[in-house]
């Protein structure tokens, strides 16, 4: 037990240095978008480093098979195909070439680091500690605050948004505890938007209808596989 609290000790200051450090980077080379990355990717090598060699001191749940799900699986699929339309919302400017190949890779990276931060750890220990609903939506109040520049630069449009993205995929980590999968489908958003010049021609505050939608269809998938697995009793 003193162990496991020094494990966590570590793993929390480790993301704090990251987030300091990530948005320090995001604000010092505000104008210099190539050398600021560089800076980032660094860190979170270093902070991925850590998290990889301390979380084995953390029990995971194993990870389901997907065929189980049978009938929920186009819930699943209709969850994350929302959830990637978003990032068509967005338009990156100025993102060409050495810088552009940059952003799409890191978004990889991105992707794993956080998705074994904040769900294969986090909220796996959230969810023993205080149950599924409260695990997750703790979470996903901490990832939203996380992205500290939604703050730096005023969009709580983008602060709710991530917040609901985060309750998407936690439910779709409950369910299926696949880290592979969650990890590329947060790699693949974050890439879209470096990775194709297609735009959806909507404004940006229909993320949240999107997301929304993801979360019902995800939420819908949990009540049913639970039922599945809590059949009601027949009365005699």
């Amino acid at each position: 037990m003193e162990r496991l609290r020094v494990v966590w000790l570590v793993l929390v200051l480790t993301e704090l240095v990251y987030v300091a450090i990530s948005t320090w980077a995001s604000i010092r080379f505000h104008f210099q978008p190539m050398v600021g990355e560089i800076v980032r990717c660094l860190a979170r090598t270093l902070s991925l480093v850590v998290c990889i060699v301390l979380g084995r001191f953390i029990a995971i749940p194993q990870r389901q098979d997907l065929r189980r799900f049978g009938t929920q699986l186009p819930f699943l699929a209709g969850a994350i195909v929302l959830m990637l339309l978003f990032p068509l919302l967005l338009q990156k400017q100025n993102f060409t070439g050495l810088l552009q190949a940059l952003w799409f890779s890191s978004s990889f990276l991105v992707g794993f680091r956080e998705e074994f931060f904040y769900r294969r750890l986090v909220q796996s220990s959230m969810e023993k500690k205080i149950g599924l609903s409260l695990g997750i939506l703790v979470t996903s109040v901490i990832f939203a605050f996380y992205h500290v520049y939604f703050f730096v630069y005023g969009s709580w449009a983008g602060f709710a948004q991530v917040f609901l993205w985060s309750v998407t995929i936690g439910l779709i980590w409950y369910i299926t505890r696949n880290f592979i999968l969650i990890a590329l489908v947060h790699g693949v958003y974050d890439a879209i938007p470096y990775a194709t010049p297609v735009r959806l021609p909507f404004a940006y505050s229909w993320g949240l209808a999107l997301l929304t939608g993801a979360v019902i269809l995800v939420v819908t998938a949990a009540l049913r596989l639970w039922k599945q697995s809590n059949p009601t009793p027949r009365s005699t």
